[in-house]
């Protein structure tokens, strides 16, 4: 018969194995690691550009506006705009963003080392440049991953960006001057080019796949992300059924006997796979089940 408790440990893992190469961190974690980059990196650099006491209450508002308004806002993108996108949830959404936050830094570091050189606005203008490659990174990420409409996805991409600059440039104006809404058509003009950027390369990438093995690269990759993150198995059968075929496949058995069968070694011609609960991955235990089932006659 078939040892369930041991199938069951060696699935789990090789599920821990495979998981470790989407590690995200825990929602306790993810909080922490929000307020380390907001409060602590973003309103340090902020204090270092105005060295006062009203620049350290300043840079803590900012710092805790920045946290409030990018939790609200992954909030409801994963409550409300994603709310049915199976990958999505509250964790993962907090996720994307301390990976914006921490590309927005590397930004804003350096527009403090060139503010503190040369002129201070430098800093407003990195901020820019970073809202720019945060939103396309966010632009690539949704629109490659959620299975929902390209609405959602552009709405969700958009809106956390689009509200830290803002809070971002109204800091900026209380402490420093006042730009007249200088930076606003750069807003505009950097959220085409992000689109545009992003739509470029999740198309090219689309076309290594259809080229290579007549398969859409990006929906494949979004059906395997739903079957990783999610549990699904149908979309990804499906790009499976697609690309397979159908075949007679040798098992070749080496069987140890005596008076009673005690071992043996079944050897199928075909990988067992690709992975989790997709494709052939019980194929192992399913001839294991068979064997013992012939032998027992």
């Amino acid at each position: 018969m078939v040892d369930t408790p041991s199938l069951n440990h060696s699935m789990n893992k090789a599920i821990k194995h495979y998981s470790s190469m989407f590690f995200l961190p825990s929602l306790k974690k993810s909080l922490l690691l929000l307020m380390l980059f907001c409060i602590g990196f973003i309103g340090f650099c902020y204090f270092l550009l105005f060295l006062s006491f009203e620049g350290l209450i300043y840079s803590l508002f900012l710092g805790f506006s920045l946290f409030s308004s990018t939790l609200i806002l992954d909030y409801f993108i994963s409550n409300y705009i994603l709310r049915t996108d199976p990958i999505y949830i509250l964790r993962r959404t907090l996720a994307v963003s301390i990976f914006c936050w921490l590309i927005w830094f590397i930004f804003l570091l350096l527009g403090l080392i060139f503010s503190l050189i040369f002129d201070p606005l430098i800093w407003l203008k990195l901020a820019l440049l970073g809202f720019a490659a945060v939103l396309t990174f966010r632009f690539v990420i949704f629109l490659s991953t959620s299975s929902l409409g390209t609405i959602q996805s552009l709405v969700s991409s958009f809106i956390q960006p689009l509200a830290n600059i803002l809070i971002l440039i109204g800091f900026w104006e209380t402490m420093f001057t006042s730009i007249h809404f200088t930076f606003f058509p750069f807003l505009i003009i950097f959220s085409i080019i992000s689109f545009f950027s992003a739509a470029l390369f999740l198309f090219l990438i689309d076309q290594i796949g259809k080229k290579n093995y007549d398969v859409h690269a990006i929906p494949l990759f979004r059906a395997f992300m739903l079957n990783w993150v999610g549990g699904l198995n149908a979309p990804f059968e499906k790009f499976l059924e697609k690309l397979g075929k159908n075949a007679l496949i040798e098992v070749m058995i080496m069987k140890f006997d005596s008076f009673k069968t005690k071992a043996a070694i079944l050897v199928p011609f075909v990988h067992p796979g690709p992975f989790k609960n997709i494709g052939s991955s019980l194929l192992p235990s399913q001839l294991k089940y068979e064997f013992e089932k012939k032998i027992q006659l």
